[in-house]
């Protein structure tokens, strides 16, 4: 039997090589040999308190996976002024997403999850807009969804820049 996790080097941000959380090593090959995936038995244990360095990458892959996400949240923070900046930063993040490390993942899909329930939103108080009975609600809405966009974006790029992922990437709040 095969087992992934031996001779594998885990390292905290700077410090690679060693191992993280006093044991890393030996409970993923404990999870590894329960049957568990490999990527599973990483999810279970890292927290997204900690700025990890996943096994394959490299601090340069993921400064620039950073950097990229980094751009996305500010590309949203242009698209509540100009619309289509937001088009731009959910295409990045579509095509960033699957190659990025895990605690980077958690940023594109809040990206992806932002832009989406954002572009739900403004077509329905659009369509509340155009009624005259509904329109006043609608244009709460649209100044509710453009703050909501703003916090969003301000608290991701906060939690990217200290090196956190998005402990809950799938919540519609912050």
């Amino acid at each position: 039997a095969v087992r992934p996790f031996e001779g594998v080097s885990w390292g905290v941000a700077g410090e690679v090589g060693g191992e993280v959380g006093g044991g890393l090593r030996a409970d993923l090959s404990r999870l590894a040999r329960g049957g568990r995936s490999a990527t599973l038995a990483y999810k279970e244990i890292c927290d997204m308190s900690d700025t990890i360095i996943e096994p394959g990458s490299t601090q340069a892959t993921d400064r620039d996976d950073k950097l990229f996400a980094a751009l996305n949240y500010g590309l949203f923070l242009i698209g509540n002024i100009i619309g289509i900046t937001s088009i731009l930063a959910v295409i990045i993040a579509y095509a960033r997403r699957e190659r990025a490390p895990h605690w980077l993942q958690s940023h594109y899909t809040f990206q992806i999850k932002s832009f989406w329930a954002a572009l739900i939103g403004i077509l329905v108080c659009t369509f509340m807009i155009m009624t005259i009975i509904l329109s006043p609600f609608g244009a709460i809405g649209l100044g509710l969804i453009w703050l909501w966009m703003l916090v969003r974006s301000v608290v991701g790029l906060i939690r990217l820049l200290d090196g956190r992922g998005h402990p809950d990437a799938d919540a519609m709040w912050v």
